[in-house]
C-alpha cells in the first residue's frame, strides 16, 4: 500500500514549490557540552540514528494526475515498483480514489459542501487585522533571538492563576508584540496582531506519528492592554470562546475528509485558501514540547534545544515554543530586514514572563491576585497542576 502524504504536508510542500526562497520545515538549535567531538565520530553517530527513521531515507512523488496525494518512497526503483505500481497497475487501487465519488455523488457532494461551508465560516471570521509594519513583503535571510524561562514558573504562575501553559506563553508573547509596536510609534490596536496557533488533532496515543495532524486557530493576541495580569486574563478569554467556537475544526475536518475523499478537489479547496491574499494574520505561534528528562550524545550532555519556525506568506515574525528540562525557550523568527528588533523581542517576552511570576507569587505579606476566570463564570477547583495542552512534534501541538 502506498505511503501517502498527508494533506496539511502536501500543503506546505505546495507552498514550497509556490516560494522557492522560503522553507515550511520546523527545525532546533541543539547546545551540548564540550569539549566537542571529532567530526568523523560525530558523523557516524548522526548517521547510525538516521537510520532508525525510515522517513530520512524517502523521497515525495507526484501521482500521475493528481489522483491522490503525493507519496512516500524510498528511491525511485522502490517507488516504480512499489507505491507507483499501486496507482498505475492496480485497478482496484483507482477504482477506490475514483469510485467512491461516482458510487456516491450526493455523499461526496455534501461532505464538499459542508467543507466550504466550514471554509466560508472561518474566512468571515478572519475579518483583515489592522495594518501595521508586522506585515508585508519578506526577503530571503532571516534574524533569530531566544527568549528563556523556568517551566516551573510558567507552570505555577498558570496554576494560580487557573489558566493553562499556552495562556501563560501566549500572554507573554503578547506583551512582547505591543512593546514591538509601542517602539516604532504604532498604536497597538485590539485587532492588530492575530497569531495562527496550531491545535492538535492527534487522539491520545498518537503522539509519535510522522505526519502533521493540526488544525488551525487564528487568535487575536491583546497587545491592547498594558498590565500583564489583565493580558493573561483576556488571553484565557479569548482563546476559550474561540474553542468552543468550533473554529480549530474546520482544518481538521478537511484534513479527515481528504483522507477519505477523492484527493485532488479538497487539495485544490487547501492550496487556494493557502494562496489567498494574506491579510488576516500576522505571526505564527507555535509550541514544540520537548523531553523533560535530559539527553545526551557520545557522552556529552544536552545542555538546552531552541527551537526555530519559518516565516513565509507576508508574515515577518514567528515564535516557537520548546520545553526541555525545566526550561522554556521561545525562538523568535524575523524577517531580516523587516523586523531587526528580534533581540527587544526576546528580551521582553522574559520581562513578560517575570511580571507575572512577581504577580502571582505566593507571600502572604502582599496582596494576592485573584485567580482569572471568565466573567460570570462559578469559582471552579484549581488543579494541582496545570493543564497540560496538546501538542505534537515540530509543526504539533500536543495537550498542555
Amino acid at each position: 500500500m502506498a505511503d501517502h502524504m498527508s494533506p496539511l504536508d502536501a500543503v506546505f510542500l505546495d507552498l514550497e514549490d509556490a516560494e522557492p526562497e522560503v522553507s515550511l520545515a520546523t527545525a532546533s538549535i541543539v547546545v551540548f557540552e564540550g569539549p566537542a567531538p571529532a567530526t568523523e565520530k560525530f558523523l557516524t553517530a548522526m548517521g547510525t540514528r538516521l537510520r532508525l527513521m525510515p522517513r530520512y531515507h524517502q523521497k515525495a512523488r507526484q501521482v500521475p494526475l493528481d489522483l491522490g496525494s503525493p507519496v512516500w518512497a524510498d528511491d525511485p526503483l522502490i517507488l516504480a515498483a512499489g507505491a507507483l505500481r499501486d496507482l498505475l497497475l492496480n485497478p482496484v487501487e483507482q477504482a477506490r480514489m475514483i469510485g467512491r465519488a461516482l458510487a456516491a455523488p450526493r455523499a461526496t457532494i455534501r461532505r464538499v459542501a459542508e467543507t466550504a461551508r466550514g471554509l466560508i465560516a472561518l474566512t468571515g471570521a478572519l475579518r483583515p487585522a489592522n495594518a501595521s509594519t508586522l506585515t508585508g513583503p519578506i526577503s530571503a535571510y532571516r534574524r533569530y533571538a531566544v527568549a528563556r524561562a523556568s517551566l516551573t514558573d510558567v507552570k505555577k504562575i498558570a496554576q494560580r492563576a487557573d489558566t493553562t501553559f499556552d495562556d501563560v506563553a501566549l500572554s507573554a508573547i503578547s506583551g512582547g508584540f505591543r512593546h514591538l509596536l509601542l517602539q516604532r510609534g504604532e498604536e497597538p490596536h485590539a485587532r492588530a496582531v492575530r497569531s495562527l496557533v496550531p491545535v492538535s488533532g492527534r487522539a491520545r496515543g498518537e503522539e509519535g506519528g510522522r505526519e502533521n495532524r493540526v488544525s488551525l486557530m487564528p487568535a487575536f493576541l491583546p497587545v491592547h492592554v498594558a498590565d500583564p495580569v489583565e493580558r493573561l486574563r483576556v488571553v484565557h478569554e479569548h482563546l476559550v470562546e474561540l474553542k468552543a467556537s468550533g473554529q480549530a475544526q474546520v482544518a481538521e475536518a478537511m484534513a479527515a475528509l481528504a483522507g477519505h475523499e477523492p484527493f485532488p478537489p479538497i487539495s485544490w479547496g487547501l492550496r487556494l485558501a493557502a494562496h489567498l491574499p494574506q491579510r488576516h494574520i500576522v505571526t505564527v505561534t507555535t509550541d514544540v514540547p520537548g523531553p523533560p528528562e535530559p539527553l545526551y550524545l557520545l557522552g556529552r550532555r544536552v545542555l538546552e534545544i531552541l527551537p526555530y519556525v519559518p516565516i513565509a506568506l507576508r508574515l515577518r515574525t514567528g515564535v516557537s515554543i520548546c520545553t526541555y528540562g525545566d526550561q522554556v525557550a521561545f525562538g523568535v523568527t524575523g524577517d531580516y530586514d523587516a523586523v531587526p528588533e528580534v533581540e527587544p523581542l526576546a528580551r521582553t517576552i522574559e520581562n513578560e514572563l517575570q511580571a507575572l511570576s512577581l504577580a502571582y507569587r505566593p507571600n502572604p505579606a502582599l496582596p494576592a491576585v485573584t485567580p482569572l476566570r471568565p466573567k460570570g463564570a462559578r469559582p471552579r477547583r484549581v488543579a494541582k497542576h496545570p493543564s497540560t495542552g496538546t501538542k505534537a512534534k515540530a509543526a504539533d501541538r500536543r495537550p498542555r
